[in-house]
């Protein structure tokens, strides 16, 4: 994994396009609240690999690598696609050796991901997976039931950059367990074939072994309605049904997450909301969409997600909600209760980004977030990218 070096020359400004507007910021010119430190960096898949392996390819057949969908307490799905047909089996062990099951990989239709599911895991341990004979081992860790949680989350990163890959390589120096992509995966359209070079070919590493819970963003959602995203992505189904995937929710440890659409927001939606937030048990709750309800960069705030969402997050006193969009950071002070953060600095590129009676900080520049739950302490840091850490909040409940 790349080490941190926060200090190595890279280009801090790079104009893209003719629109001065537009331009990438790899490192912070400020600081906000930087009383909270994370936790010591090191590569997030150390264990993993230790364990099983890093699942290199051993015959070409996949035109996607293997990669992790839906992983739970109890449960995990390995996709991938090939463009043959034969029968390919995924095997699963635990870390020990013991064989745990094998199945046939199996899909809906020929333009879907072969998939395989595993049910009847235990919480909070290493698995390893393969497809014999195709890859060598990889490892995940399925969720723990209770406990602490840690992710990363960003937004806007899909466009196949230098900058994208910059962020990236200081992703993997913190110690996650999934990850959170807040919408716009594969610029400019949401193409098959943009997502499979701007998205799946970048974070292979990631991928193989850690879930991603994405949202979609107005650029995934360009070319029919999200098709090629709906077809990638293996979600959690609990929505309504005619807008299966499109939002839904999952836990992990002690959070409860719920992911938004808010290229369709609706009073049915809402209702799901509300009814998803009340009854979830975990003492914690995080709400991650692609547009923000509250932003001072180029496009403002979302009205409709203001008026139809605003009101239930409030009365469920949702701690922190998380947003893309915005090619800036941006953090809010606590309104109604929730703290707003705009993390859409993934590596498209960065836009001016303003101050408003409700900014706690803001900054125009490329980052993602990293996210610690320890206990009744909630702690967000946002790392720019060439990994430094600029600023924090911390949010504090009492656990019950």
């Amino acid at each position: 994994m790349p080490a941190l070096s926060p200090l190595r020359a890279l280009p801090l400004v790079l104009l893209v396009g003719a629109c001065s507007q537009h331009t990438t910021r790899l490192a912070a010119e400020g600081t906000g609240d930087l009383s909270n430190p994370a936790a010591p960096r090191r590569a997030p898949d150390s264990a993993l690999v230790a364990s099983c392996g890093d699942g290199a390819e051993i015959a070409p057949r996949l035109d996607r690598r293997p990669y992790l969908q839906r992983v739970g307490a109890h449960d995990a799905r390995v996709l991938f696609t090939a463009a043959d047909g034969a029968p390919i089996e995924v095997e699963l062990r635990r870390a020990d050796g013991t064989l745990v099951a094998a199945h046939p990989a199996t899909r809906a239709a020929p333009d879907e991901p072969w998939s395989v599911g595993f049910v009847g895991l235990e919480p909070g341990q290493i698995y390893c997976y393969a497809l014999p004979g195709i890859t060598s081992p990889a490892g995940f860790r399925t969720a723990p039931q209770t406990g602490d949680v840690s992710f990363v989350a960003f937004g806007d990163s899909g466009n196949g950059s230098s900058n994208q890959r910059a962020v990236y390589g200081q992703i993997q120096t913190v110690p996650f367990d999934f990850v959170l992509h807040l919408g716009d995966l594969a610029y400019e359209t949401g193409r098959a074939s943009e997502l499979e070079s701007r998205f799946f070919d970048v974070y292979r590493p990631t991928t193989r072994s850690f879930a991603v819970f994405p949202v979609i963003g107005n650029h995934d959602d360009a070319t029919d309605h999200a098709a090629a995203y709906l077809r990638a992505f293996d979600l959690p189904d609990n929505g309504v049904p005619a807008q299966r995937e499109r939002f839904y929710s999952f836990d992990w440890g002690d959070v409860h997450f719920v992911a938004l659409d808010t290229e369709r927001v609706t009073a049915e939606q809402a209702a799901f909301l509300d009814h998803d937030l009340t009854n979830s048990k975990q003492p914690w709750q995080v709400v991650l969409a692609h547009r923000p309800a509250h932003s001072s960069g180029d496009h403002g705030g979302l009205a409709s997600f203001r008026e139809t969402f605003g009101p239930v997050l409030k009365k469920h006193r949702v701690p922190l909600v998380l947003s893309g969009h915005e090619h800036d950071y941006e953090r809010t002070a606590a309104i109604d209760g929730t703290i707003f953060v705009v993390s859409g600095g993934g590596g498209r590129d960065t836009r001016p980004v303003g101050w408003s009676d409700f900014t706690a900080y803001a900054e125009s520049v490329l980052h993602f977030l990293f996210v610690e739950l320890r206990g009744g302490r909630l702690v967000v840091h946002a790392i720019d990218g060439v990994g430094r850490e600029f600023d924090s909040v911390a949010i504090d409940r009492p656990l019950p």
